[in-house]
């Protein structure tokens, strides 16, 4: 059975939180309004669902751009979808099945007047639970659309900074690597910089590294969004 929610349109941070609260399957999906997913899709994400380790929090699947780095093919992998990048080096989009019952104890932060979270604010929260089964196939396919996320990221952030900002505050106070934080309060500042010609609040997470960084931050601020 398919049900049909509708709701004033609020961006996709808020519609994933409303997907989220009405799911009562025991499997979570977001599939975008301009991707698709394959035929054998659902079969495959069930199958592979019955032969998953008990403390699995969902399945880590492939889009037909990803590049599978020799780590993760083997035939029992489990990873978190940090590590999947960070780690092991896999390249490209990837499709994400959570348990419900996992992914429901999150939601996306929402700002008046914004309509964007990126998705990682609520997949860093998730990779705290546990970690996903990686299937080495391709279940979904995109068709990006030119006013699609993806085509004018910059700007997206730039209109957006609230959002974003929550995402590297975050981000940062997850960090375990000093090149994590160095790259971060990099992009920190830089939407700290937006934020304050907006006339909006913002914060600092590491004041040292942040005073250290703040002229490589600036410079990022002036290339991304600055001229937008």
């Amino acid at each position: 059975n398919i049900s049909f929610y509708q709701q004033k349109n609020q961006g996709k941070s808020v519609a994933m939180n409303k997907g989220i609260n009405e799911c009562k399957t025991k499997l979570f999906t977001c599939v975008d309004s301009d991707d698709y997913l394959v035929n054998e899709a659902v079969n495959s994400i069930l199958d592979t669902w019955m032969h998953c380790h008990p403390y699995s929090i969902g399945i880590l699947c492939l889009r037909e751009v990803s590049k599978v780095p020799n780590a993760m093919k083997t035939n029992d992998f489990y990873t978190t979808l940090r590590d999947a990048y960070c780690k092991y080096g896999l390249h490209g989009d990837t499709m994400l099945v959570f348990r419900s019952d996992i992914i429901k104890r999150f939601q996306f932060p929402s700002f008046d007047g914004e309509k964007f979270v990126p998705e990682d604010y609520l997949y860093d929260k998730i990779d705290k639970e546990g970690k996903l089964k990686f299937l080495n196939k391709v279940l979904y396919k995109g068709q990006y659309l030119e006013d699609g996320y993806t085509a004018e990221m910059a700007k997206l952030i730039k209109n957006n900074p609230q959002g974003y900002h929550a995402f590297i505050c975050q981000r940062l106070s997850y960090d375990d690597t000093l090149k994590q934080r160095i790259l971060d309060t990099i992009r920190h500042i830089a939407i700290n910089k937006v934020l304050e010609s907006k006339g909006l609040k913002y914060q600092v997470i590491y004041p040292w590294l942040y005073a250290l960084l703040y002229p490589l931050g600036y410079i990022f601020y002036c290339k991304r969004y600055k001229h937008l």
